[in-house]
Formats: structure tokens, sequence, C-alpha cells
């Protein structure tokens, strides 16, 4: 019963936004078995890759750099960067490639999400299995992260 209960509180944990209190109310455990889990676990992080994705990152910096260029082309006298907003340029488009390039937690976990379902439909035995090994990796990478 304790691994269904495990993964019903990390399937809350992912997809609500009850607190971890109310998370151990509904799956029956004490809040610091869920605690244990959460940090054992990496819940934490998991989550955070879920919510700021690269794409998200990306958008917010091409946002930034828009504003600058709308700014750095209002200056009548000066219309071209000075060299801190050069600076800022550099360090946002560098930030940009290496987000692009990157595989990230969130790239697991949506990929991961994806061959669930697909696996799903035509052997739900087989994907249950395969959520267990997806899980686990997840897990050691969200760990490595914050090593």
């Amino acid at each position: 019963m304790k691994a269904e209960d495990k993964k019903l509180a990390y399937e809350l944990f992912m997809s609500t936004d009850l607190t971890q209190k109310e998370i151990s109310k509904r799956v029956r455990v004490t809040e610091k078995t869920l605690s244990a889990w959460v940090k054992d676990g990496g819940w934490q992080i998991q989550k955070a890759a879920l919510n700021i994705t690269p794409r998200k990152t990306i958008a917010g910096y091409l946002m930034q750099l828009e504003k600058m260029r709308e700014t750095i082309s209002a200056r009548e006298e000066s219309p071209w960067p000075t060299s801190g907003e050069s600076d800022v340029i550099m360090k946002i488009s560098k930030s940009m490639k290496m987000l692009q390039r990157d595989l990230t937690l969130t790239d697991f976990i949506n990929s991961f999400e994806q061959l669930f379902k697909f696996i799903n439909t035509s052997n739900p035995k087989l994907a249950r299995e395969i959520l267990d090994f997806q899980n686990e990796f997840v897990q050691i990478k969200a760990k490595e992260l914050t090593q």
C-alpha cells in the first residue's frame, strides 16, 4: 500500500497546488513521511522543472531584448547599445543558446509522459512497469541538479 500511497502523493504534488499538509491528509500519511518523500525524491526540483521551462525562459529573454531594442532605438542622439547594454545582449544570447542546446529535466519529463501515453494505449501493464523506471531516472537527474 505504501508504494501506491507514494505514487498518489507524487501525482498530487506534481499536478496540483495542494500544500504538503493537504496532500498528506488525502493520502493518509504523516506530514513527516510526505516531507521525506519530497526531499528524497527531488520532487521540488521536478515540479519547478515542469513550471520553469526553457521555452518560457527564452520567451522572457526575447521580451527583454525587444524592450532593450525599443529603448535603444528611441534614443535620438545615440540609437546604438552602450557597452553595458551590449554585454547584457551577449549574455542573454548565450543563455538562450545554452537553453536551446541542453536537455533539461523538463525535456525528460515531457518525453516520458508522451512515451507513457503511447505505450499505455496498447500495453497498459508494460506502461506501468516502465513508469517506475522513468520516475527513478527523473529522480536521479533531479538529484544531480542539486549537487
